[in-house]
């Protein structure tokens, strides 16, 4: 069997995404399967994908606007031609229509709904996109959904697919990756990632943080972003071009040792208004450090995580109590770190991520 993995991904940093389709690839390997890669054409200068190069066939096909360019289907019909795919599976959405529109007759096509879209993306936008989703509803009937989580997964059914052709796969987390700490005095009392300042709620932790400090707390928030296109732009932009000035307040740029900052901080903050899964949330949990996370659909998952506590869906006032309890030491987890960590090694582990996966291609 040959697989053709088709990833809408460019980030300097592979992250758990890179590494869980290298664990699939091994896995695949064992069972005598081959493994080939389709990436946007600007991940070709990444580190993370010359060395996949190093291993595997992979091609190269347009990144942006990639919809209107008659380039994108070309080559992927070049693809098809050149090598006997039985199994196309399609990462990120951007690439579905295409990769469903090419796929040769017999090809089993699983299109795999990591993004937490919002219920009108498919009939909102421009002209490429409303077509795409008028022609989605015929083309993607010999196509299978895999979903994140429920939620995602039945608002893609309530648009464009038949809820018999989808199933649920929650994300797996390369836990070797993610090193067990305590949650002890480190350098930053609060750690949270946003590359998408607004998506990922930076706007509500420093609304949180700013009456923590008028409150008189001394305490230090890692923000972790910059992200490809606008940098640190939003950041600078909310706060009125002092972002120096909040003395509270670090930055540091995407890194490629996740783990590194969960050693050096206290607890996380997931704020995020969409997410379908959360992986940091997961990820925090399991090194053993505080979690605060918003209550949004897709982190469902995280309600029997004893070390996750939440807060209301952008209120950032009930934000700031939560952090305020946990700078007062009011917020104790010591008891309960093992507890967590047991759940995310038999629910959330990449291993078991790859058998369901292998599953689904093998009997779908």
């Amino acid at each position: 069997m040959i697989i053709l993995q088709v990833c809408h991904f460019i980030s300097s940093c592979p992250g758990n995404f890179i590494s869980s389709l290298e664990c699939l690839e091994n896995k695949l390997d064992q069972l005598g399967h081959e493994t080939i890669y389709v990436f946007p054409e600007p991940a070709k200068d990444t580190s993370w994908c010359k060395n996949i190069q190093k291993r595997r066939k992979v091609y190269f096909i347009p990144y942006t606007e990639a919809l209107k360019k008659i380039s994108t289907y070309i080559k992927l019909r070049k693809i098809f031609k050149e090598n006997r795919i039985n199994v196309v599976h399609s990462h990120y959405d951007v690439y579905d229509f295409p990769v469903t529109l090419m796929a040769p007759k017999n090809t089993k096509i699983f299109l795999h709904l990591h993004n937490a879209l919002p219920e009108d993306y498919w009939a909102k936008g421009g002209i490429v996109r409303k077509l795409k989703y008028t022609l989605g509803r015929y083309v993607y009937k010999k196509a299978y959904l895999i979903s994140v989580s429920d939620y995602y997964r039945n608002i893609a059914c309530k648009k464009r697919f038949r809820r018999e052709q989808s199933t649920i796969l929650v994300n797996g987390v390369v836990l070797k990756n993610i090193p067990k700490t305590e949650c002890t005095t480190k350098k930053y009392d609060f750690l949270t990632f946003a590359s998408d300042f607004y998506g990922k709620g930076a706007d509500i932790i420093i609304k949180a943080s700013k009456k923590l400090k008028d409150d008189g707390y001394n305490f230090k928030v890692l923000l972790c972003g910059g992200g490809r296109e606008t940098g640190w732009k939003d950041l600078d932009d909310y706060l009125s071009g002092e972002t120096t000035k909040q003395n509270w307040l670090e930055t540091t740029n995407v890194v490629n040792d996740v783990g590194s900052l969960y050693s050096v901080s206290s607890s996380f903050i997931s704020a995020s208004r969409r997410e379908t899964f959360s992986l940091s949330v997961c990820e925090a949990a399991y090194a053993g450090i505080k979690v605060v996370s918003s209550d949004i659909p897709g982190l469902e998952w995280a309600k029997e995580i004893p070390t996750v506590k939440f807060f209301k869906d952008g209120d950032w006032n009930e934000l700031y109590k939560c952090m305020k309890s946990i700078l007062d030491n009011k917020h104790s987890i010591y008891n309960k770190i093992e507890e967590s960590r047991k759940i995310i090694e038999e629910k959330y582990s990449i291993n078991l991520w790859v058998e369901n996966l292998v599953h689904i291609y093998t009997t779908k």
